[in-house]
């Protein structure tokens, strides 16, 4: 399948918790509401082969809202194609659900996420400072810090 395909399948599937794609520089991302996060991902794994969650990366919106979010990188062996999944989260409620169980490969690049930005991850086998020291009472890429 190609991404618009891929997308429509996403859209024809999960309906309303799916936005629209976005082109930049030949890569497609997607919007995806956060409840649906795991499933929408299950989904691309099992039945679209995408196999490989190449990055987890926070992003912080600073002056809008919803302020924060999470980019997935996604990557398929089988079709040599990526997918970008975006997800917006409000400041007062930091957390989106850990895709752990879906990809062994985001455990350490979520805490990496929860460290510099601060996002948790709900159900993280071990959400813990992995680059600052515990205690630090700081997330360094926080546009305000």
């Amino acid at each position: 399948m190609t991404i618009p395909e891929i997308i429509d399948a996403l859209k024809a599937r999960f309906g309303e918790a799916i936005g629209n794609a976005v082109e930049f520089r030949g890569q497609t991302g997607v919007v995806v509401s956060r409840e649906k996060l795991v499933e929408v991902c299950r989904f691309l794994k099992i039945e679209q082969a995408f196999d490989v969650l190449s990055d987890v990366c926070g992003v912080d919106n600073y002056g809008e809202e919803p302020r924060f979010g999470v980019d997935y990188l996604l990557y398929s062996m089988r079709d040599r194609q990526w997918l970008r999944l975006k997800v917006r989260i409000p400041e007062d409620d930091a957390a989106v659900d850990s895709l752990c169980k879906v990809w062994k490969s985001a455990n350490w690049m979520e805490r990496e996420a929860w460290d510099m930005y601060g996002i948790k991850f709900r159900g993280h086998p071990n959400l813990k400072r992995i680059l600052m020291w515990e205690g630090y009472p700081y997330h360094p890429l926080r546009k305000d810090f």
